[in-house]
Formats: structure tokens, sequence, C-alpha cells
């Protein structure tokens, strides 16, 4: 039981606020905004510190400062405890810090939580604080527009809480392996009648017939004779080399060909001669050019001697002819030197244009030789390696004659060829029968691992209808007291001849008595009915739980119209007895003050905020 809650700093709470909670009802009242629901969320904060997870909002009024939510409460060995959560700015050493009350003392004592945890002594169970103990406006909200979600979510926190999530968990795991098993025995039928289909015995049966034939066969053909089979094995083998050596000397005759512009070896002769004659006329030419060339080079010189001596009377002013010795005046020595010059000048471009054609003419020489290096080589070449094909072709020639000519050697190899087939069929026809042996080996097992997997199956089947059970008795269990308060209810809200179960389900199912099939499901409620429905049913809920109940209402009643409140307190009241001494604890909040007069019988604690 929650005994009291302080808070500091906290939402809408700047300094140290204290409430404190009794035993039965305690109304929060205050307008909307007043800090009514802060007050609850103290509560959260103080049990599970800033987690967003469990729902609580941001603490901090002042970010600077610290907040805090010190709680306390009677556990479950009847002590009572008190949990204080501090949340520093930034994060910093945010911490719970947990007490025990000493009656000697009179004072808090703090407790180590290697020796002591919160969730050993807090009378709830903390992980179905939120789901079962704790009713926001929201939760409503959600019950009453939502179809299965709600009711699936309560199945899934009860399912935990009696450890029903394991037998839901073992259920599909049988149900998983019998699906397994089932799939692999009808695997298995249809593997067994495919290999029935086949006649295994029988074609074991043709097949070991057909591998003594041909084991007999080639027992006849092992006498052949050994010297013959060398010599034919020796004879073919050098056929083989010289037939690898003709094919490969056809392809070097082949490029030989190619490199010689493809011509044949009597064109071939033809362009040599043609080759030879060509440079025999160009070596002619150069040598008609080279005693040209030595000529004008000779009369280069001369003129160039003349114009050295017409220069030198130029400038020494003689009138005598260097050459002639006769009279010769200054005009007529510059006159000659023109001339002179005139003349050097063309042996001078004569020369040169010589040398010119003696180079070009070289080069041509030159190449002509080198190409007719290179057709006498691979002429030679050609005529040697067809001369070697030839001889490898008639060597061939003999090798088959005296092969084809000797019966004996044909036979032989007739024989192994024939051997040789046997062979490989021999090896088939054992591949096939050690496959055929394995399958009939595999349609003998196949009966009793079938009967394997249905035996299995039919215990797995077993298994899960047990399972199946002991998860609807336990249910029930739980939920029989649960569906006979809100039988009342119901009946309380519709009339006398109004039913409910849960039928194997944690929703519950209405439907009217002695009209046939008519059914009223949740979904044809009511808001305020639903309200009231979802109420009761936490407040029931709660009970199983805790073994005596406790709820934490959030403005959960502002759905409910005056008449559906009366009618909540009535049926708590005249079915429950919260009227009589209390072993319960109830804490709402609201906006309504006229609920403090509605409540009056409970005697409440209200808190005004």
């Amino acid at each position: 039981m929650l005994k009291r809650l302080l808070v500091e700093n906290f939402k809408g709470f700047p300094e140290k606020t204290e409430v404190t909670f009794d035993q039965g009802v305690t109304l929060i009242l205050g307008k909307n905004g007043a800090g009514k629901s802060s007050i609850l969320y103290g509560v959260k904060f103080a049990l599970f510190g800033n987690d967003k997870k469990e729902g609580v909002p941001r603490p901090n009024y002042d970010g600077h400062k610290e907040s805090v939510a010190e709680l306390d409460f009677i556990g479950k060995d009847g002590a009572q405890y008190q949990i204080t959560y501090s949340y520093k700015p930034r994060g910093r050493d945010n911490r719970p810090e947990f007490y025990k009350y000493d009656l000697a003392t009179r004072q808090y004592t703090e407790i180590s939580r290697n020796e002591l945890g919160l969730e050993d002594v807090f009378p709830y169970d903390l992980s179905l604080f939120n789901s079962v103990f704790f009713v926001e406006e929201g939760d409503l909200y959600k019950f009453i527009s939502a179809k299965k979600d709600v009711w699936k979510r309560l199945s899934e926190h009860l399912s935990q809480l009696l450890h029903l999530d394991k037998l839901d968990n073992l259920y599909s795991s049988l149900q998983k392996t019998k699906k397994a098993y089932a799939s692999k025995a009808k695997e298995l039928g249809g593997e067994l009648k495919s290999l029935k289909e086949e006649k295994i015995e029988e074609r074991i049966e043709t097949v070991k017939k057909e591998l003594e034939q041909v084991e007999a066969s080639l027992e006849e053909l092992s006498q052949i004779d050994i010297a013959s089979i060398e010599y034919l094995a020796k004879t073919k083998a050098q056929i083989e080399h010289l037939e690898d050596e003709s094919t490969r000397l056809g392809e070097e005759v082949k490029s030989l060909r190619k490199q010689l512009s493809g011509v044949s070896l009597d064109e071939v002769s033809e362009l040599i001669s043609k080759k030879e004659n060509e440079i025999m006329e160009i070596e002619s030419e150069l040598s008609r050019l080279k005693g040209e060339l030595r000529s004008k080079e000779k009369m280069q010189h001369l003129y160039e001697g003349i114009l050295e001596l017409l220069e030198h009377v130029i400038s020494k002013h003689e009138n005598t002819c260097p050459t002639c010795r006769q009279s010769l005046s200054l005009e007529q020595a510059e006159e000659s030197l023109t001339q002179a010059t005139e003349e050097a000048k063309e042996f001078h471009q004569a020369v040169r244009a010589l040398n010119e054609r003696i180079k070009s003419l070289s080069e041509s020489l030159k190449q002509k030789q080198d190409i007719l290096r290179k057709i006498n080589a691979n002429y030679e070449q050609l005529t040697d390696t067809l001369s070697r094909l030839k001889d490898i072709q008639s060597e061939l020639e003999k090798l088959r004659s005296k092969l084809a000519e000797s019966s004996d050697l044909v036979s032989i190899q007739e024989q192994i060829e024939t051997r040789k087939n046997l062979e490989i069929k021999k090896y088939t026809l054992a591949s096939e029968l050690e496959e055929l042996t394995s399958r009939k080996s595999r349609l003998e097992e196949l009966p009793d691992l079938i009967h394997y997997y249905k035996v299995r199956e039919i215990l797995l089947d077993q298994l899960m209808k047990a399972t199946k059970t002991v998860h609807e008795q336990k249910l029930k269990q739980h939920l029989d007291p649960i569906e006979s308060q809100l039988r009342k209810l119901i009946r309380r809200i519709k009339d006398e001849n109004w039913d409910v179960s849960f039928e194997g389900s944690i929703e519950p199912v209405f439907r009217r008595i002695g009209v046939g099939d008519t059914y009223l499901y949740l979904d044809d409620l009511s808001g305020g009915e639903k309200t009231l429905v979802f109420l009761l049913f936490r407040w029931l809920l709660s009970k199983q739980i805790a073994g005596k109940p406790f709820l934490i209402m959030d403005d959960a009643i502002n759905h409910l119209d005056e008449t559906n409140r009366k009618l909540l307190f009535t049926i708590l009241s005249e079915v429950l007895h919260l009227d009589s001494e209390p072993n319960y604890q109830l804490i709402l909040t609201s906006y309504d003050s006229s609920l403090e007069s509605l409540l009056s019988h409970f005697h409440p604690k209200v808190i005004r905020i």
C-alpha cells in the first residue's frame, strides 16, 4: 500500500510538496492544470526514475536544480520502506536510494541494492504497474475506440503474470514441431510411393544379368597375345607421333607460303631471278653515277682554282691572265670571274644532285638485297620442310599399310576396342546396381521412418491438447471471479436475462438468456457501458494479481456521466462491499468536486490541489 509522496522541483511543484495516501479511497481534486496528474506521475518518478518507456515525463520545474521524489509504502513483508529518486541536470549521479523504516529507532535506514531490491519488497508487480494498476484517461480512450487491441494487450499481461505465456510458447513450439513431423511423414510417404512404382527388385535382377554377361565377355577377351598388343600399341604410337609431326609441318608450310605471298616454288625461282636483275640494274646505274660524280667533282675543283686566281688578279690589279699568261684588262678579268663563278655554281649543284641520287639508289639497293635474302631463306626453309613432310607422309603410308596388311593386328585392335567398351559398360552397370541397392535399402527402411514420425505426431498432438487444457484451466481459475462480478455488472446495466462468459478468451462475451443465439459483444456497448466494464475489469484484475484491489485512476471516470458514475460506485459498494472495513486502495483524480459527495459513504481522504 502507498503511504506518502514528497516531490520537489517536479513538474508544477517547485517547492517541497507532500501528500499522504490512506487505505481505502484517496480523492485528489483540482482544476485542469493544477497538478493532479503530476502527483500520480511523481509516484512513477519515484519508482522508475526518468524512464520514458514507463511513461515518466520530463521532471524538472527548474532545469538548473535537482528534482526529487520520495515514496513511502508498505512492503510485501508488512514493513515500511521508502524509495527516493533524485534527478540532477545533465544526468549527473541520477540514481535511486532505498530505505527501510526501523520501528525501534523510528528512522529510515538505507538498504544496499545488493542486499535487497525494490522489486523484492514492493507490494505490486512493477512490470505490470502501467498495464494493470495505473489507469490513465488515454487508456480509456484507446479502450473505447479500439476493437481487439486492448483485450489483446491485457491478455498478454495476464498470460505473463500467470506464466501462461510459457504455455503459449510451449504450445507454439509443439505445434511447429508437429507440423514439421507431419510434413516429413508426408514427404517420406511420397518417396515410398515413388520407390514402389519404380519396381526396384525387377530392375536389380535385370542389371545383375547384364553385368554377368559383360563380365563373361571380358573373361573371354582376357587371353589376347601380350606381345601383339605391345607391338600394336607401339605402331599406333608411332603413327600418332608422325601424324602430329605431319600436322605441325603442314602448318609450317602454310606459314612459309603466306610469307612468300602464296606463290608456288616455280614462281619463287622467277621472283628471285627478277629481284637479282633489279639489283644488278641498280648496281650498274650506281657505278655510272659514281663515275659521273668523280668527273663533276674534278671540274668543280678546277673552277674553284680559277676563281681564286681571278680574285687575286683583280685584287692586285694585274694585267696578265693567270692561265694563258696573255694580256688581261681589269674589265676582262671581272667578266671572266663572273662567268667562272656561274659555271662553278652549276657544277656544285650537279654534284649535289648526283650525291642525292646515289644515296637514294643505295637505300633502294639495300632494301631489295634484304628482300632477296629473306626470300632465299624462306625458299630454302620451305624446300627443306616440304622434303621432311614428304618423308613423314611416306613413312606413315608404310606403317598404315603394314598395320592394314596384318589381319591378326586388326583383330587384336578390334578386340581391344571391344574390351574398352565392355569395361565402360561394366562400370555403368555396377554404378547403377549400387544405386538400385541403395534405393532398395531406402525402400525397406521408409515404413519404419514414416511410423516413427507419425507416432511422434500423435504424441505431440496429445501434448498440445494437454497444454491447451492446462492453459484453459489456469485462465478459467483466475477469470471465474472476474466473470462472476461482470455478470452482476451487466445485469445491472441491462437486465437479469443477460449473462457473460470469457469462453476461452480474456475478452468477455455477453448473451441474452433464452433468446437463442443473441450475442452482445463489447463493441455493441455504449461508451459509458464500455467504461464501466473496463474500470471494473481492471479493478478485479488488480485484485487477482495483487491479492487485494489496488488501482490508480488519473481522470479515468471523466467519460462517465453522473448516472454511470453513481452506477459504478454503487456496484463497487454493493458487489465488492468497499464501504466495509477497507482492504483495498483506490487513488483517483478529478476536476469534478461532486465526486466528494458521491464517494461520501466510502469515507475518502480528499486532497485539494
